[in-house]
């Protein structure tokens, strides 16, 4: 069945999952300035850090947000749902969702927009706050890529990819 208007569809186009399955449906109903996950303008290229990267489309100033949590476009999912789903959608969560304990209770956070394509670095030019928010930590040229320290909020970082 097509999508119908105001849905959204995550196809993977990375290696890890069956290039030509379609990961799932869902509702994003678009409000003009509704508040999305990325709040600036990116595109997704080729990355010399790793495969593809979140690159801006803007300047953005030292300490303006760049990316928060919003449940209208993002996923929090329970890890004790991701066993139960299909070996290609694990590999998509595995490659593009970051780990989150909350409350005690551990989480896969999905980024639904291009958010999902920002890398690491130990020199990022963004940084994280407490209440989860990514800002930038210094000026960001447009055509720059955006990177972030993983290690900062992604409990599951250091299993993926190591300590640094």
């Amino acid at each position: 069945m097509p999508p119908a208007k105001n849905w959204n569809c995550i196809a993977h186009a990375g290696k890890r999952a069956a290039r030509s399955q379609f990961f799932y449906f869902w509702p994003v109903i678009r409000k003009r300035n509704s508040k999305l996950m990325m709040v600036v303008n990116v595109r997704v290229k080729d990355s010399a850090i790793h495969g593809l990267g979140c690159f801006a489309d803007q300047p953005i100033a030292k300490g303006q947000l760049v990316w928060t949590f919003d449940d209208r476009i993002d996923l929090r999912i329970p890890v004790e749902r991701v066993p139960g789903l299909p070996q290609p959608a694990r590999d998509f969560l595995d490659m593009y969702a970051f780990q989150e304990v909350k409350d005690g209770k551990t989480y896969l956070i999905l980024c639904g927009d291009h958010g999902k394509h920002m890398n690491h670095s130990e020199q990022p030019n963004t940084t994280e706050e407490s209440n989860g928010d990514n800002r930038a930590a210094r000026d960001i040229a447009a055509g720059e890529e955006l990177t972030c320290n993983y290690f900062l909020f992604d409990a599951g970082a250091a299993a993926r990819i190591g300590r640094p």
